[in-house]
């Protein structure tokens, strides 16, 4: 039993990163950006990427996962879906979930598995409804596989998390008992956003997001007047960066959604160019009044 939550997929070292189900080749791509996985596919026609959690394999999982559906890419057709990986051994032996149409107002899933290279469909005498999602709008998708059964939950981020639906039981015979947990993607032609993704293993539910904290101010120039500065926070004991924006132009405010209570450091980087100044390092505890 053991609880995982990843919301820095810039720094993770996937396993299996873009496995490939011999139709994607080089235009069906993904790159990281801080802190997030975005994913984007040029394809006209389907493919499969996965990236796999690295150091977790186990037999019954409980998956969340943070998505959404930015835009559709330059062929400006969508299709596939997104979804969660379980009991992955390689690219011939795995089960997962997915949601069809993610980017539409209403979608199916279900659950499907690979044994030695053979497709197989578990939903085909039961279809499992998803929820209504839109474009752009964070939705949450939920699977919980304890042996051969099957709960499953969905909901836009404005929404509360709803209990988990029904058990399905399917007969999951010649299919992998355990192995690594992930995120499968098949689509083409859209750019997915994926923030979030939390396990739980052998009955554990998986881990709720850990509480921020807004840490935000005013930036003022050697004048008091608001100006544009570059700001940084890092870990007061460590030294370890945190996060970085950019002050408002206009208002010079600053804000950022930490989620440590440690005590950090901001630093705030004099303009390029500008007078010679010292940047300045401001100390701060999160949540209390400076």
């Amino acid at each position: 039993m053991a609880q995982y939550f990843f919301d820095r997929l810039d720094t993770l070292a996937f396993l299996g990163e873009q496995v490939s189900n011999g139709y994607c080749s080089a235009d069906t791509f993904f790159y990281s950006r801080s802190p997030n996985l975005v994913y984007e596919s040029h394809r006209t026609g389907g493919g499969t990427s996965i990236f796999l959690l690295p150091s977790i394999q186990a037999a019954d999982v409980d998956v969340r996962i943070r998505a959404r559906y930015l835009r559709s890419a330059d062929n400006g057709t969508v299709g596939g879906g997104i979804g969660i990986t379980a009991r992955h051994v390689d690219v011939s032996n795995y089960l997962y979930w997915p949601s069809h149409g993610f980017p539409s107002n209403s979608s199916w899933c279900g659950l499907y598995g690979v044994a030695s290279g053979t497709f197989t469909s578990f939903h085909g005498t039961t279809t499992m409804t998803f929820v209504s999602k839109h474009a752009v709008k964070w939705s949450y998708m939920r699977l919980r596989l304890q042996g051969s059964s099957v709960q499953y939950a969905a909901w836009n981020e404005d929404s509360a998390e709803p209990s988990l639906s029904e058990p399905f039981v399917f007969d999951l015979t010649g299919h992998p008992s355990t192995g690594y947990v992930g995120v499968r993607i098949g689509d083409y032609g859209a750019i997915y956003e994926i923030s979030q993704i939390a396990v739980g293993t052998e009955g554990d539910v998986p881990p709720a997001a850990p509480q921020t904290t807004v840490v935000s101010g005013i930036v003022r120039d050697d004048s008091g007047n608001p100006c544009e500065r570059v700001v940084r926070a890092y870990h007061r004991t460590g030294g370890s960066p945190l996060a970085q924006t950019t002050s408002d132009p206009v208002t010079g405010e600053y804000s950022f959604n930490l989620t440590t209570a440690d005590e950090i450091d901001l630093v705030f980087l004099d303009a390029n160019g500008a007078i010679l100044y010292n940047d300045l390092i401001h100390r701060v505890i999160p949540g209390q009044p400076e």
